[in-house]
């Protein structure tokens, strides 16, 4: 699968489940001065999450160009790039996390990635956020899918994701990890999706579960719909799929090295 088609799929997928696509925003945010750049596919729809403006529809998807430059020490390794393409879908007080997950691990599996590699992360609690539960209700979904081995509770730093600023919406999140194998990584035993060695790649975070809004005093309050937003960078899904050492080799890349040779 090319990334061509690979964009085509991934849309088409959630078309077919009731989303409207919808177009990639313009890298300079409209009306946000919390962002000097578009960082992640939902940082354009944060009015939709507020309440504050209706959104096209209650089911989107689209393919957002995002310049991300928190972790930019890390770019440069296999997986990490600044500018990406951020495929994402998104429920606007529509549906929950039970149906959000049911959707990633069907998706995932129509791209044909093995399934017996993928492990999921769920929010374990954190006391940095004492007033946000354990999310016990994806861990139990997540429980009829895989086996529990396979579901990995971790804290804030890892599974409570948001604002895309200092203050805004965010919530609990699932994530989905693929293990690339032995080959990789750090060879210790206890190496999982909480190991940043790369053996374990996130593909996909199947759901950040939007349902706080935080206030410049660090408060936390509940958002006035429980929504859902859902993306997976591109260039992973092509170093998969593609069965590549980086995201560098992937045709993401490639292609446009190939052409810069002709031309020059």
């Amino acid at each position: 699968m090319t990334s061509i088609e690979a964009r085509k799929a991934f849309l088409d997928f959630f078309k077919q489940r009731g989303h409207l696509e919808i177009g990639s925003a313009p890298l300079i945010p409209n009306n946000d001065p919390t962002l000097l750049l578009i960082n992640s596919g939902m940082a354009p729809l944060k009015p939709y999450f507020t309440g504050e403006q209706k959104p096209p529809g209650p089911r989107l998807c689209n393919i957002q160009k995002c310049i991300r430059t928190n972790d930019i020490e890390v770019v440069g390794d296999p997986h990490h790039l600044t500018f990406f393409e951020m495929m994402g879908n998104w429920s606007i007080g529509d549906y929950f996390k039970e149906e959000a997950v049911y959707m990633a691990w069907e998706m995932l599996k129509s791209f044909g990635f093995d399934t017996t590699k993928l492990y999921v992360t769920v929010f374990k609690g954190d006391n940095k956020l004492p007033d946000v539960p354990p999310d016990e209700e994806s861990k139990a979904i997540w429980k009829n899918i895989i086996p529990e081995t396979q579901i990995i509770p971790l804290g804030a730093d890892s599974n409570f994701w948001g604002p895309t600023s200092d203050t805004g919406p965010c919530g609990p999140c699932t994530e989905l990890f693929i293990d690339r194998g032995t080959n990789y990584g750090c060879g210790e035993q206890s190496c999982g999706p909480n190991c940043n060695c790369g053996r374990f790649i996130e593909i996909w975070n199947a759901g950040v579960f939007m349902q706080y809004y935080l206030h410049e005093n660090g408060c936390l309050t509940e958002l006035p719909l429980k929504s859902v937003d859902a993306g997976a960078g591109l260039d992973r899904f092509m170093l998969i799929l593609e069965g590549k050492e980086s995201v560098y080799d992937t045709d993401l890349l490639q292609a446009n090295c190939e052409y810069h040779n002709k031309q020059f």
